[in-house]
């Protein structure tokens, strides 16, 4: 390749192409165009190319070896055993080691590289280049080298492409020049400006989104391979976590943190700026309305948790206009926030209100109105999310909320990788055996151990753990990132404990306080106190069936030591802030357990004096009731006395008043007449 300086030859202009030139008659950035397809690592078009977690792509052929990975349990999934270090480690976005399994073929660049080889690559049928057309390139990589030069077979962008096709032209290609004779006044290949048309024209067809069939905006690719608007994305993992064209399992745990796909939105930017522009505006203006989820309604009750039910009686004036207004509108969404009960320092715009900022978003499943106004409602719960303004509406609240996201699964797995090696070189040989420390403990390690700790609480027999329940939230999930909130919707410990785990942004953090809750309840031999079975949430046949008659009930004891320790637990700098107040939530929930059960022993004993009150009453009322029905029988010697003797009875009975004629009006019908009844048995 030769290697000439740029005034070699000075009988021919050398014209700059721009980046984005404004009009099609000039050369039309010609390499700006082969770069956007070209693959960084052999510079030649994309060939089977593959999407990488942190938004790059490269050909299948280009991809750096592969390791065994080493330290990391979740998620658990068949081709997941492998890693490789990123070509782009260190840079905006990229983590460094990715795995083999997250790489899959980029189905739309397939596409799109198919788009470039069919138009540039075809060289049948082409028109010989015109006359005096110079077919000579020069460019160099950067400013301190010297320019380098290549002939072109053909001009314009075949010939480009051809020289791409060979690996001979960068990607990364600067201050390109193309050599043209001085008759053709520095105009290109007619021919280039009808290949740039029917390039944006086909390209146009294949960037449509395949849920909201418009232009991409923001383009996501799964690790299926399949592309899609970022908030396309999100809005179908508010239904399912599965791919709408495959099928197959997302497993993008937080869609906010997922890069775009770098090569597609530069082809995007590149030929449809205009449309993105209006396309971004209008997302925008949509986002504002009235009806987002920016001007959320809030339901002030109880924790609840995505992925699990939530059983409403609504029965409050305000949430039942609320409901029917979230019903009416169609989108059946609405936020659960649990009461601030304790006074917990918060930041931002609620730091005065009366709820915790952390809460989930809701969807109702099944909605039923009774008679008198009153609703039945069970909905399911969507994401997360945190609260940065609320307002008062028509009695209830109003919130403008931000979407709380876990972290990638890459950084996922370094955390675990890292956690787990870095306790695992501090555990001595000889040291005494013990309880491994919960941060040593891979995450399928904490998994097992809060699953082994409920199936010993389900063969002991444990009232929380009735069938009914189980019916209601279903069977123990083998999910690691479904079990915490699972797990944490029918522990029957206060919500004030439960609460950290609706911030915590990792599933490692989830369950290591999940593992930590076994432990602590394992200890205390929890099923075994008969007291618990008033915790038990018995009102769960009745929600399936929709009655209204349900509720649960949860108490924290002070000797169980359930407090959440600060290390332990994934904690929010609201969180953090109340325990510098020098006050933990533990102790101001702590309530004697000897209280506790003579509480329930006097409760016991008044509701058995109550039924023993009302036992004697009805029975008293029913000898009243008797003997008005059926008067006594006269005694022996006064009936003897009626019989002949012809002197009047000795009755000292007062019922023998009931035989005068005054008082005979007042007999019952079916009563004897006295004298002429049954004799004695």
């Amino acid at each position: 390749m030769e290697s000439p300086t740029p005034h070699s030859e000075p009988e021919a202009d050398l014209i700059a192409v721009p980046d984005r030139p404004d009009e099609m008659s000039s050369h039309a950035a010609l390499h700006t165009i082969i770069q956007l397809i070209q693959c960084t690592q052999c510079s030649r078009p994309l060939r089977t190319p593959l999407r990488l977690p942190c938004g790059n792509t490269v050909c299948r052929e280009c991809l750096p070896p592969c390791r065994i990975r080493t330290g990391i349990t979740y998620p658990v999934a068949e081709g997941r055993d492998e890693e490789f270090t990123c070509p782009w480690t260190g840079t905006e976005g990229c983590i460094g080691d990715h795995c083999a399994g997250d790489c899959s073929t980029d189905v739309l660049l397939v596409k799109l590289a198919g788009v470039f080889e069919q138009l540039l690559g075809d060289a049948t049928n082409d028109a010989p280049p015109p006359p005096g057309v110079g077919n000579l390139v020069r460019w160099r990589v950067d400013e301190t080298r010297g320019f380098e030069s290549a002939q072109l077979e053909q001009p314009g962008l075949k010939g480009l492409y051809s020289l791409a096709s060979e690996g001979r032209f960068p990607c990364d290609a600067i201050d390109v020049f193309h050599e043209t004779s001085h008759t053709l006044e520095g105009r290109a290949d007619p021919q280039d400006l009808v290949r740039r048309q029917k390039i944006h024209d086909n390209l146009r067809a294949e960037l449509d989104c395949q849920v909201c069939y418009t232009l991409l905006l923001d383009p996501i690719t799964t690790a299926c391979g399949h592309t899609f608007c970022q908030k396309c994305v999100a809005r179908v993992l508010d239904h399912a976590d599965l791919c709408p064209i495959c099928r197959r399992k997302l497993g993008m745990p937080s869609i906010q943190a997922e890069p775009v796909n770098k090569t597609v939105s530069r082809l995007i930017d590149y030929f449809f700026l205009d449309q993105v522009k209006d396309r971004r505006a209008a997302v925008e203006q949509d986002e504002t309305g009235p009806d987002y989820e920016k001007n959320l309604p809030l339901f002030v009750c109880t924790l609840a948790f995505p992925t699990m039910p939530t059983f409403l009686h609504v029965f409050e004036p305000r949430y039942r206009l609320m409901i029917r207004r979230v019903i009416e509108n169609g989108n059946g969404k609405f936020g659960m926030v649990m009461y601030n009960r304790r006074g917990r320092l918060q930041l931002g715009h609620v730091d005065d209100a009366p709820f915790m900022q952390h809460g989930t978003l809701l969807m109702i499943e099944r909605y039923e109105l009774l008679p008198d106004g009153r609703s039945l409602v069970v909905a399911t719960g969507v994401s997360r999310f945190k609260i940065t303004d609320s307002a008062m509406l028509d009695g209830y609240y109003v919130a403008k909320t931000e979407r709380v996201e876990d972290i990638p699964l890459a950084e996922e797995e370094r955390l675990e990788a890292l956690e787990t090696s870095t306790h695992g070189e501090d555990v001595l040989p000889e040291s005494v055996p013990s309880e491994p420390e919960l941060d040593s403990m891979s995450t399928q390690q904490l998994l097992l151990l809060a699953r082994e700790f409920i199936s010993n609480q389900r063969r002991s027999g444990a009232p929380w753990l009735h069938p009914r329940v189980m019916l209601a939230y279903g069977p123990i999930p083998v999910d690691a990132a479904r079990f915490p909130w699972w797990f944490a919707s029918i522990l029957p410990i206060s919500e004030e404990e439960k609460y950290p785990i609706l911030s915590a942004t990792s599933v490692r953090e989830r369950l290591k306080v999940s593992a930590k809750w076994a432990r602590q309840l394992e200890a205390r031999d929890w099923s075994t106190p008969g007291f618990l079975t008033s915790m038990s949430p018995s009102g769960f046949t009745a929600f399936s069936s929709l009655t209204p008659l349900s509720f649960s009930i949860s108490i924290s004891f002070g000797g169980s030591q359930l407090s959440i320790p600060e290390t332990s637990p994934p904690m929010s700098h609201e969180h953090a802030q109340h325990r510098d107040t020098g006050q933990s939530d533990s102790e101001e929930t702590h309530i004697p357990q000897v209280f506790v059960i003579g509480a329930f022993l006097a409760i016991f004993l008044a509701q058995v004096g109550v039924n023993f009150l009302h036992a004697v009453r009805n029975g008293r009322r029913r000898r009243r009731f008797l003997e008005m029905q059926f008067p006594h029988p006269l005694p022996q010697r006064d009936r003897a006395g009626i019989g002949g003797t012809g002197e009047p009875p000795n009755n000292t009975n007062p019922r023998a008043e009931l035989g005068t004629n005054n008082d005979r009006q007042h007999v019952p019908v079916n009563a004897p007449e006295p004298g002429h009844g049954p004799g004695p048995l």
